[in-house]
């Protein structure tokens, strides 16, 4: 859970941060910010588990379900919904739902906190800024150039001498 003096030292960084080259803003923003997912704000359920796990699995309710509405997560920037409406969209429900799941342990407690992480996870990944990619040309010089060419020559020269005489 996040006090609002923490929600605000955060978003005074990341507009802090932007104003600064991009290489230097990833790796200041993935050092400074870690998104804690407020818990009650989550809606949690659990379900039985498939898979093995023995008598476990039929008596005990381990696999955990958390969801949250993106759209009505004001916990969340709106350049963070944004990009998981693109990015993460597969984990998005008709209702607009932001679905994570997790099975992996045989306890519930595990597998909600393995959920929780995955999900803080996804939302850091989420609020970093896309690394911008600029086209460049490929480069040959010309030495590269004239050893292309004459590897093209010597190939053609090959398989012309494999060729029959047409007599």
């Amino acid at each position: 859970e996040r006090c609002p003096s923490m929600l605000q030292t955060c978003c005074l960084m990341r507009s802090l941060v932007r104003r600064w080259p991009a290489p230097l803003q990833s790796m200041l923003l993935q050092r400074w910010i870690h998104i804690r997912v407020p818990k009650h704000r989550l809606e949690i359920r659990t379900a039985r588990s498939s898979g093995a796990g023995g008598q476990n699995v039929n008596k005990v309710n381990s696999k955990v379900d958390v969801r949250f509405n993106v759209q009505s997560a004001d916990w969340l920037t709106e350049e963070v919904k944004q990009r998981l409406q693109e990015d993460f969209s597969t984990h998005i429900n008709k209702e607009g739902e932001f679905v994570l799941t997790c099975q992996e342990s045989r306890t519930q407690s595990q597998n909600l906190d393995i959920c929780i992480d995955k999900l803080e996870g996804i939302l850091e990944e989420a609020s970093t800024p896309k690394k911008e990619r600029k086209w460049k040309a490929p480069v040959e010089s010309e030495h590269q150039r004239k050893m292309r060419i004459e590897q093209k020559r010597a190939r053609s020269q090959r398989k012309e001498s494999r060729r029959g005489s047409l007599d």
